[in-house]
Protein backbone atom coordinates (compact mmCIF):
# COMPACT_ATOMS: atom_id res chain seq x y z
CA UNK A 1 0.00 0.00 0.00
CA UNK A 2 2.02 3.41 -0.98
CA UNK A 3 2.49 5.82 1.51
CA UNK A 4 0.67 9.42 1.49
CA UNK A 5 4.08 10.50 0.28
CA UNK A 6 4.32 8.11 -2.26
CA UNK A 7 0.67 9.11 -3.96
CA UNK A 8 1.83 12.69 -3.39
CA UNK A 9 4.53 12.11 -5.56
CA UNK A 10 2.67 10.20 -7.88
CA UNK A 11 0.07 12.93 -8.54
CA UNK A 12 3.03 15.91 -8.88
CA UNK A 13 4.50 13.69 -11.68
CA UNK A 14 1.34 14.03 -13.49
CA UNK A 15 0.53 17.05 -12.97
CA UNK A 16 3.72 18.24 -14.60
CA UNK A 17 3.21 15.76 -17.00
CA UNK A 18 -0.45 16.87 -17.67
CA UNK A 19 1.04 20.66 -17.44
CA UNK A 20 2.73 20.08 -21.39
CA UNK A 21 -0.50 19.33 -22.74
CA UNK A 22 -2.87 22.32 -24.80
CA UNK A 23 -5.60 23.28 -22.09
CA UNK A 24 -8.30 20.86 -23.79
CA UNK A 25 -6.57 17.88 -23.89
CA UNK A 26 -5.75 18.57 -19.91
CA UNK A 27 -9.07 18.63 -19.41
CA UNK A 28 -9.86 15.19 -21.79
CA UNK A 29 -7.47 13.29 -19.79
CA UNK A 30 -8.64 14.16 -16.54
CA UNK A 31 -12.23 13.17 -17.67
CA UNK A 32 -10.92 10.22 -18.81
CA UNK A 33 -9.09 9.65 -15.35
CA UNK A 34 -12.13 10.38 -13.23
CA UNK A 35 -13.49 7.06 -14.61
CA UNK A 36 -10.23 4.93 -12.59
CA UNK A 37 -10.55 4.09 -9.14
CA UNK A 38 -8.80 6.10 -6.71
CA UNK A 39 -8.03 9.19 -8.91
CA UNK A 40 -11.06 11.24 -8.60
CA UNK A 41 -9.20 13.53 -5.12
CA UNK A 42 -6.45 14.29 -8.00
CA UNK A 43 -8.76 15.30 -11.19
CA UNK A 44 -11.43 17.51 -8.81
CA UNK A 45 -9.07 18.88 -6.24
CA UNK A 46 -10.70 22.24 -4.84
CA UNK A 47 -8.45 25.15 -3.34
CA UNK A 48 -8.23 25.75 0.27
CA UNK A 49 -9.93 29.55 0.97
CA UNK A 50 -8.20 31.79 3.35
CA UNK A 51 -9.97 33.86 5.66
CA UNK A 52 -8.86 37.18 3.85
CA UNK A 53 -10.15 35.49 0.94
CA UNK A 54 -13.73 35.02 2.96
CA UNK A 55 -13.48 38.14 4.62
CA UNK A 56 -13.12 40.14 1.00
CA UNK A 57 -15.86 37.69 -0.68
CA UNK A 58 -18.19 38.42 2.08
CA UNK A 59 -17.98 42.40 2.69
CA UNK A 60 -18.47 43.07 -1.41
CA UNK A 61 -21.49 40.90 -1.41
CA UNK A 62 -22.74 42.59 1.52
CA UNK A 63 -21.70 46.34 0.66
CA UNK A 64 -22.55 45.91 -2.94
CA UNK A 65 -26.17 44.80 -1.77
CA UNK A 66 -26.25 47.98 0.55
CA UNK A 67 -25.61 50.58 -2.29
CA UNK A 68 -28.17 48.62 -5.18
CA UNK A 69 -30.48 48.69 -2.04
CA UNK A 70 -31.42 44.97 -2.12
CA UNK A 71 -30.24 44.69 1.86
CA UNK A 72 -30.73 47.42 4.60
CA UNK A 73 -30.24 44.72 7.32
CA UNK A 74 -27.49 42.48 7.88
CA UNK A 75 -29.22 39.19 7.28
CA UNK A 76 -30.37 36.75 9.99
CA UNK A 77 -30.37 33.45 8.19
CA UNK A 78 -27.93 33.05 5.25
CA UNK A 79 -27.66 30.05 2.85
CA UNK A 80 -24.64 29.70 0.91
CA UNK A 81 -24.62 27.39 -2.18
CA UNK A 82 -21.58 25.65 -2.83
CA UNK A 83 -18.88 26.94 0.70
CA UNK A 84 -16.58 24.42 -0.84
CA UNK A 85 -13.46 23.90 0.81
CA UNK A 86 -14.12 26.07 3.76
CA UNK A 87 -17.32 28.08 5.65
CA UNK A 88 -15.42 31.33 6.21
CA UNK A 89 -17.86 33.34 3.65
CA UNK A 90 -20.24 31.98 6.55
CA UNK A 91 -18.80 33.11 9.47
CA UNK A 92 -17.66 36.47 8.09
CA UNK A 93 -21.48 36.37 7.92
CA UNK A 94 -21.96 35.40 11.87
CA UNK A 95 -19.02 38.01 12.63
CA UNK A 96 -21.29 40.42 11.06
CA UNK A 97 -24.55 39.79 12.64
CA UNK A 98 -26.24 36.45 10.87
CA UNK A 99 -27.18 34.12 13.52
CA UNK A 100 -28.52 31.15 11.56
CA UNK A 101 -25.64 29.64 8.29
CA UNK A 102 -26.92 27.31 5.98
CA UNK A 103 -24.26 25.76 3.59
CA UNK A 104 -25.14 23.35 1.39
CA UNK A 105 -22.79 21.60 -1.22
CA UNK A 106 -22.55 18.97 -4.04
CA UNK A 107 -19.79 17.47 -2.40
CA UNK A 108 -18.27 17.21 1.48
CA UNK A 109 -14.91 18.97 1.37
CA UNK A 110 -13.94 20.99 4.38
CA UNK A 111 -12.74 20.02 8.21
CA UNK A 112 -13.08 21.13 11.56
CA UNK A 113 -10.07 22.49 12.13
CA UNK A 114 -9.06 24.57 9.27
CA UNK A 115 -12.94 26.45 9.80
CA UNK A 116 -11.87 27.14 13.51
CA UNK A 117 -8.27 28.57 11.82
CA UNK A 118 -10.80 30.60 9.46
CA UNK A 119 -13.24 31.94 12.51
CA UNK A 120 -10.24 33.10 14.81
CA UNK A 121 -8.05 34.95 11.72
CA UNK A 122 -11.68 36.31 11.03
CA UNK A 123 -12.10 37.63 14.45
CA UNK A 124 -9.10 39.19 14.27
CA UNK A 125 -10.11 40.97 11.02
CA UNK A 126 -13.06 42.74 12.04
CA UNK A 127 -11.94 43.37 15.31
CA UNK A 128 -9.29 45.50 13.54
CA UNK A 129 -11.95 46.84 11.31
CA UNK A 130 -9.48 45.77 8.63
CA UNK A 131 -9.94 46.96 5.12
CA UNK A 132 -10.95 45.57 2.61
CA UNK A 133 -8.56 43.13 0.66
CA UNK A 134 -8.20 44.05 -3.17
CA UNK A 135 -5.84 44.14 -6.08
CA UNK A 136 -3.40 41.56 -7.75
CA UNK A 137 -3.98 39.47 -4.24
CA UNK A 138 -6.92 37.91 -5.75
CA UNK A 139 -8.29 36.78 -9.04
CA UNK A 140 -11.08 37.71 -10.96
CA UNK A 141 -13.23 35.84 -8.97
CA UNK A 142 -12.90 38.16 -6.31
CA UNK A 143 -15.90 40.62 -7.70
CA UNK A 144 -17.09 43.28 -7.80
CA UNK A 145 -14.64 46.19 -7.53
CA UNK A 146 -15.92 48.87 -4.94
CA UNK A 147 -15.78 52.83 -4.71
CA UNK A 148 -13.86 52.31 -1.68
CA UNK A 149 -12.11 49.29 0.17
CA UNK A 150 -12.35 50.78 3.53
CA UNK A 151 -14.20 48.72 6.33
CA UNK A 152 -17.64 49.34 5.37
CA UNK A 153 -17.95 51.18 9.18
CA UNK A 154 -21.64 52.72 7.45
CA UNK A 155 -22.79 49.11 7.82
CA UNK A 156 -21.02 47.94 10.70
CA UNK A 157 -21.03 50.28 13.30
CA UNK A 158 -19.49 50.22 16.60
CA UNK A 159 -22.34 49.35 18.48
CA UNK A 160 -23.73 46.77 15.86
CA UNK A 161 -19.82 45.10 15.87
CA UNK A 162 -19.77 45.23 19.76
CA UNK A 163 -23.16 42.87 20.06
CA UNK A 164 -21.56 40.73 17.24
CA UNK A 165 -18.32 39.96 18.34
CA UNK A 166 -19.37 39.82 21.84
CA UNK A 167 -17.13 37.20 23.11
CA UNK A 168 -19.97 34.90 24.38
CA UNK A 169 -21.21 35.01 20.75
CA UNK A 170 -17.59 33.84 19.45
CA UNK A 171 -17.92 31.09 21.93
CA UNK A 172 -21.46 30.01 20.76
CA UNK A 173 -20.07 30.44 17.03
CA UNK A 174 -17.41 28.04 17.73
CA UNK A 175 -19.45 25.49 19.99
CA UNK A 176 -21.84 25.38 16.55
CA UNK A 177 -19.25 24.50 14.10
CA UNK A 178 -18.07 21.60 16.47
CA UNK A 179 -21.06 20.17 16.30
CA UNK A 180 -21.57 20.23 12.92
CA UNK A 181 -18.57 18.07 12.89
CA UNK A 182 -19.92 15.80 15.15
CA UNK A 183 -22.89 14.97 13.19
CA UNK A 184 -25.49 17.13 14.93
CA UNK A 185 -27.05 20.66 13.50
CA UNK A 186 -29.61 21.03 16.21
CA UNK A 187 -28.72 24.63 17.92
CA UNK A 188 -29.42 23.08 21.81
CA UNK A 189 -31.56 26.15 22.35
CA UNK A 190 -28.68 28.55 21.31
CA UNK A 191 -29.29 31.53 18.98
CA UNK A 192 -26.38 30.32 16.94
CA UNK A 193 -27.90 27.81 14.32
CA UNK A 194 -25.32 26.23 11.58
CA UNK A 195 -26.44 23.54 9.34
CA UNK A 196 -24.12 21.48 6.79
CA UNK A 197 -25.24 19.02 4.40
CA UNK A 198 -23.49 17.53 1.06
CA UNK A 199 -24.46 16.68 -0.90
CA UNK A 200 -27.94 18.14 -1.11
CA UNK A 201 -30.69 17.34 -3.90
CA UNK A 202 -33.89 17.74 -2.52
CA UNK A 203 -34.95 21.02 -2.08
CA UNK A 204 -37.47 19.82 0.92
CA UNK A 205 -34.13 19.45 2.62
CA UNK A 206 -34.70 23.23 4.41
CA UNK A 207 -38.39 24.64 4.78
CA UNK A 208 -39.93 26.95 2.71
CA UNK A 209 -39.83 30.70 3.19
CA UNK A 210 -37.24 29.91 5.57
CA UNK A 211 -34.25 32.12 5.13
CA UNK A 212 -33.69 35.96 4.66
CA UNK A 213 -30.63 35.89 2.24
CA UNK A 214 -28.81 33.52 -0.25
CA UNK A 215 -25.35 33.58 -1.51
CA UNK A 216 -22.98 32.09 -3.75
CA UNK A 217 -19.37 32.81 -5.52
CA UNK A 218 -18.64 31.38 -8.51
CA UNK A 219 -20.99 28.06 -8.17
CA UNK A 220 -23.86 28.46 -10.28
CA UNK A 221 -21.71 28.15 -13.62
CA UNK A 222 -21.29 24.42 -12.42
CA UNK A 223 -24.37 23.52 -11.22
CA UNK A 224 -25.87 20.61 -13.31
CA UNK A 225 -29.99 21.20 -13.00
CA UNK A 226 -29.92 25.24 -13.05
CA UNK A 227 -33.57 25.56 -12.87
CA UNK A 228 -34.08 23.22 -9.80
CA UNK A 229 -31.25 25.07 -8.01
CA UNK A 230 -33.58 28.22 -9.04
CA UNK A 231 -36.71 26.65 -7.85
CA UNK A 232 -34.78 25.70 -4.55
CA UNK A 233 -33.85 29.30 -4.26
CA UNK A 234 -37.29 30.51 -4.32
CA UNK A 235 -38.73 27.94 -2.04
CA UNK A 236 -36.22 28.57 0.55
CA UNK A 237 -36.11 31.92 0.49
CA UNK A 238 -38.87 34.45 2.56
CA UNK A 239 -40.85 36.90 0.58
CA UNK A 240 -38.93 40.24 0.30
CA UNK A 241 -35.95 38.06 0.58
CA UNK A 242 -32.28 38.74 -0.91
CA UNK A 243 -30.12 37.19 -3.14
CA UNK A 244 -26.93 37.51 -4.41
CA UNK A 245 -24.18 35.65 -6.97
CA UNK A 246 -21.11 35.83 -8.42
CA UNK A 247 -21.52 33.68 -11.77
CA UNK A 248 -18.15 33.03 -13.73
CA UNK A 249 -18.77 32.26 -17.54
CA UNK A 250 -15.23 31.26 -18.02
CA UNK A 251 -13.76 27.65 -19.13
CA UNK A 252 -11.82 27.71 -15.77
CA UNK A 253 -8.96 26.91 -18.02
CA UNK A 254 -10.52 23.57 -19.28
CA UNK A 255 -9.36 25.43 -22.99
CA UNK A 256 -6.78 27.67 -24.27
CA UNK A 257 -9.55 31.00 -25.10
CA UNK A 258 -11.23 32.07 -22.15
CA UNK A 259 -14.27 31.23 -23.31
CA UNK A 260 -13.64 28.17 -25.80
CA UNK A 261 -16.13 25.62 -23.58
CA UNK A 262 -18.64 27.36 -25.77
CA UNK A 263 -16.59 25.72 -29.09
CA UNK A 264 -16.19 21.87 -27.61
CA UNK A 265 -19.46 19.68 -28.65
CA UNK A 266 -21.04 17.95 -26.90
CA UNK A 267 -19.06 14.94 -27.51
CA UNK A 268 -15.78 16.72 -26.46
CA UNK A 269 -17.36 18.43 -23.63
CA UNK A 270 -18.71 14.79 -22.36
CA UNK A 271 -15.30 13.50 -22.54
CA UNK A 272 -13.85 16.81 -20.82
CA UNK A 273 -16.36 16.01 -17.64
CA UNK A 274 -16.22 12.39 -17.93
CA UNK A 275 -17.42 10.50 -14.03
CA UNK A 276 -16.92 13.89 -12.54
CA UNK A 277 -19.91 15.25 -10.60
CA UNK A 278 -19.87 18.52 -11.80
CA UNK A 279 -17.34 20.83 -14.42
CA UNK A 280 -19.58 23.49 -16.19
CA UNK A 281 -22.97 23.98 -17.32
CA UNK A 282 -22.09 25.82 -19.80
CA UNK A 283 -25.21 28.77 -19.39
CA UNK A 284 -24.14 31.87 -20.45
CA UNK A 285 -25.58 34.98 -18.77
CA UNK A 286 -28.56 35.42 -20.36
CA UNK A 287 -29.88 32.14 -19.01
CA UNK A 288 -29.62 33.12 -15.49
CA UNK A 289 -31.60 36.27 -16.38
CA UNK A 290 -34.03 34.87 -17.99
CA UNK A 291 -34.05 31.75 -14.77
CA UNK A 292 -34.55 34.75 -11.70
CA UNK A 293 -37.18 36.38 -13.63
CA UNK A 294 -39.49 32.91 -14.26
CA UNK A 295 -38.73 32.47 -10.96
CA UNK A 296 -40.52 35.60 -9.37
CA UNK A 297 -37.40 37.52 -8.33
CA UNK A 298 -36.64 41.05 -8.99
CA UNK A 299 -33.42 41.77 -10.32
CA UNK A 300 -31.80 44.91 -8.23
CA UNK A 301 -28.39 44.74 -9.34
CA UNK A 302 -26.68 43.80 -12.25
CA UNK A 303 -23.29 44.10 -13.13
CA UNK A 304 -21.37 42.36 -16.31
CA UNK A 305 -17.70 41.90 -16.76
CA UNK A 306 -16.87 41.94 -20.46
CA UNK A 307 -14.02 40.08 -22.18
CA UNK A 308 -13.82 40.68 -25.74
CA UNK A 309 -10.53 38.30 -26.45
CA UNK A 310 -10.89 34.47 -26.97
CA UNK A 311 -13.17 32.84 -29.83
CA UNK A 312 -15.31 34.44 -32.17
CA UNK A 313 -18.61 33.41 -33.33
CA UNK A 314 -17.58 31.52 -36.54
CA UNK A 315 -16.18 29.12 -33.24
CA UNK A 316 -19.49 28.21 -31.54
CA UNK A 317 -20.37 24.61 -31.45
CA UNK A 318 -24.09 24.05 -32.86
CA UNK A 319 -25.87 23.90 -30.03
CA UNK A 320 -24.35 27.62 -29.45
CA UNK A 321 -24.61 29.46 -32.42
CA UNK A 322 -27.47 31.24 -31.81
CA UNK A 323 -26.21 32.95 -28.58
CA UNK A 324 -25.98 36.39 -28.39
CA UNK A 325 -22.97 38.87 -28.79
CA UNK A 326 -23.88 40.26 -25.22
CA UNK A 327 -23.49 36.25 -23.98
CA UNK A 328 -20.27 35.49 -25.86
CA UNK A 329 -18.53 38.09 -24.35
CA UNK A 330 -19.83 38.09 -20.92
CA UNK A 331 -17.10 36.36 -19.02
CA UNK A 332 -18.78 37.02 -15.45
CA UNK A 333 -21.97 38.93 -13.72
CA UNK A 334 -22.96 39.84 -10.14
CA UNK A 335 -26.66 39.02 -10.12
CA UNK A 336 -28.76 40.44 -7.23
CA UNK A 337 -32.62 39.88 -7.14
CA UNK A 338 -35.63 40.44 -4.35
CA UNK A 339 -38.06 37.68 -4.22
CA UNK A 340 -41.30 39.04 -5.35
Amino acid sequence: MPTQSELKKVVNYFRQKMSLLPPNYQTIVKGLLSYMPGVYSFVDQTRSASARFCYTVWLRHLVTAWECGGLRTCPNSLLELGPGSSFGVGLAAMLSGTNKYYALDAIKFTDLKMNLDTLDELVRLFSERAAIPHGSEFSTEVRPPLESYEFPSHILDDDHLKKALDPERIRLIRKALERVFAGNSHPDDSPIEFFYMAPWQDHQVLPEGFVDMILSNTVLQCVENLEHVYESFSYWLKDNGFMTHNIDFSSYGATQEWNGHWACSKIEWSLMKGKRLYLLNRAPYSSHVKLLKNKGFEIVCDVKFENRSGITRKDLADEFKNMSEEDLYTSGAILQAVKK
